[in-house]
């Protein structure tokens, strides 16, 4: 089977993650293309010595129609050329481009969408309010779709609770992980601390420490939280770009022996 999945970027983020551990699966009895948009090319060669076939046509953003739509053209060509049976979206730019050629190509595959958040087109993880735009395209992504994957049963309640959608062309699968994927690494001094912590009230948050995630909001609630529960400590596993400044905000509150950084 010819299966093509179509991303926004293959970074190394959750959904990118979750599609490379797909797709290593996939290649042992199909033939795969992963086709992408920006980035810093994280899985490219990674994905290449697996057998798949890895295309980047250079798209920043959707509000340049213009090479929007020469984009759109130059995806639909590689679909009509290798006339695969499956092609998959993940990320709304992609979920919009596969909608836009499932809706005017002639070609007969099955086209499924991968929502990885309950927000609408326009939100993405900035949580942007631009309800009716967002709420129109996704209707029409949706409508073109043969399947909507909802990686948890919130974001499947979410989407039919806000589009008139058939129940049947949700489903949930869960992010899967490969035990061969596991690396064990030696435990740092810091988390040897949290055996000591029996007392506290401990809240952990694993994620990268990018703008998207919006860990500026968590550390500034953590800071409302100890006025009326202060024995209680924050667990922050990660790091990234934005690390140096998380924890120059925790200074500025006062919050440095309460966060544990890992």
């Amino acid at each position: 089977m010819k299966i093509f999945h179509l991303i926004t970027s293959i970074d190394n983020g959750g959904a990118e993650n979750h599609l490379a551990s797909i797709v290593k699966e996939q290649i042992k009895k199909n033939e795969v293309t992963v086709i992408y948009l920006k980035g810093n090319d994280y899985w490219k060669k990674k994905l290449v010595s697996k057998g798949i076939r890895v295309i980047r046509f250079n798209l920043e953003n959707l509000t340049n129609i213009i090479n929007l739509c020469l984009t759109i053209h130059k995806i639909n060509k590689v679909i009509s050329e290798k006339k695969p049976e499956i092609v998959h979206s993940h990320l709304t730019s992609m979920e919009l481009i596969g909608a836009i050629i499932k809706f005017f190509s002639n070609n007969k595959f099955k086209f499924i969408v991968t929502k990885h958040l309950d927000s609408f087109f326009l939100e993405a993880s900035s949580g942007q309010n631009n309800f009716i735009q967002g709420k129109l395209l996704d209707f029409f992504i949706f409508k073109n779709a043969d399947k909507i994957i909802c990686i948890s049963k919130q974001i499947k309640k979410y989407f039919l609770k806000k589009i008139k959608v058939p129940r049947k062309k949700l489903k949930v699968i869960y992010y899967g992980l490969n035990k061969s994927d596991l690396r064990s690494k030696k435990t740092n001094v810091q988390y040897l601390q949290i055996k000591n912590l029996k007392k506290y009230f401990l809240i952990c948050c694993i994620a990268r420490h990018v703008k998207q995630k919006s860990l500026d909001f968590l550390i500034k609630a953590f800071y409302e939280f100890r006025k009326t529960n202060p024995d209680s400590k924050l667990i922050l596993v990660g790091n990234g770009p934005e690390t140096k400044k998380l924890k120059n905000l925790s200074k500025n509150l006062k919050l440095d022996k309460e966060i544990i950084w890992i």
